[in-house]
């Protein structure tokens, strides 16, 4: 039956084994390695402290589990039957098997020099880890305000996203409001145009108004000025055939005939204003009788001279009759 190798598993095995052994086999010891594995299997140096052993100053024992032998396959077995390691197996320096003579190896110190590299190693090893958990620490740092900035600027952004959908829909809904008054303002406009055509329609009649206002104004003027002058002219006519007719007779009927006749006398020599010489003419004889008379009559009225010698001649032909 072929024996079974099995390797310790926990540090305090691999220390026990290696405090056991008396060979050395610094040619083929990784020191930085081995200061490595240590510092990374136990980096507080509980085991080491607890066995009274320190990794730094110390040399470290190396592996063996006492008396050993050969097998018929070559390998190294110990007195328990357990194989050795496969470092002590095939070591270069042959001091680093195990002597079957003895069962046992002794233990050999360090010297000052190998102490002061492995010292220096696993110095330069935590100085490095150091130096790497502070460059993940500050990676870490960096990161962490990194997170925190970008959070808030993911707040910023939110905010601002906000703030611009409600100044979006202000604008949206001042755009509505702002269309709204043009279309008002626009049929204001509409409005206001055609009032002012209608209002420049009604000035223009106004005026049309006015100017035949004012040419009625003068033409009643200038009628003012005729009325005026034939209202004289009458007087002197009437006064006129009054004079004669009192010469000739004192008879009234004689009177009117003859102020008849100078009323159409005066109204014949009267200026053609509007069609008057031909609207007499066209008048027949009656009408233009019962028209000198009323002229007669509101000429007698108009003038108190005429009106009392008028009625001083009635009264004088009542008394002759009588």
């Amino acid at each position: 039956m072929e024996p079974q190798f099995s390797f310790p598993t926990d540090l305090s095995s691999v220390l026990d084994v290696l405090r056991s052994t008396d060979n050395t086999f610094d040619d083929v010891l990784d020191i930085d390695g081995l200061a490595d594995l240590l510092d990374f299997a136990d980096p507080q140096g509980i085991v080491g402290e607890a066995e009274g052993l320190n990794p730094v100053d110390e040399h470290l024992p190396r592996h063996s589990t006492g008396v050993s032998s050969e097998t018929s396959s070559g390998f190294q077995v110990s007195a328990e039957g357990s194989p050795l390691p496969m470092d002590l197996l095939f070591s270069s320096n042959p001091t680093s098997r195990v002597e079957e003579q003895s069962g046992f190896r002794k233990r050999r110190t360090r010297n000052a020099s190998q102490m002061e590299h492995n010292k220096v190693a696993q110095q330069k090893y935590r100085e490095r880890k150091k130096l790497e958990n502070m460059e993940l620490q500050n990676a870490v740092n960096m990161l962490t305000a990194q997170v925190a900035a970008l959070k808030a600027i993911e707040v910023q952004s939110k905010e601002a996203e906000a703030r611009n959908a409600s100044l979006s829909s202000m604008i949206e809904s001042q755009k509505q409001e702002i269309l709204g008054l043009n279309t008002k303002v626009l049929s204001q406009a509409s409005t206001i145009s055609t009032q002012t055509a209608k209002l420049d329609e009604q000035a223009l009649m106004l005026k049309t108004q006015q100017n035949m206002i004012m040419d009625q104004h003068q033409r009643l003027a200038v009628q003012e000025e005729i009325i005026a002058s034939m209202k004289y002219r009458l007087k002197a006519c009437m006064e006129a055939a009054w004079d004669q007719a009192e010469l000739e007779a004192q008879d009234p009927s004689v009177l009117c005939r003859k102020m008849q006749e100078a009323v159409r006398q005066a109204l014949q020599g009267a200026d053609d204003i509007e069609g008057l010489q031909e609207l007499l003419a066209k008048m027949p004889d009656d009408v233009v009788v019962r028209l000198c008379k009323s002229i007669m009559a509101a000429c007698r009225d108009l003038f108190p001279e005429l009106q009392s010698r008028y009625t001083a001649m009635c009264l004088h032909s009542c008394h002759a009759v009588a």
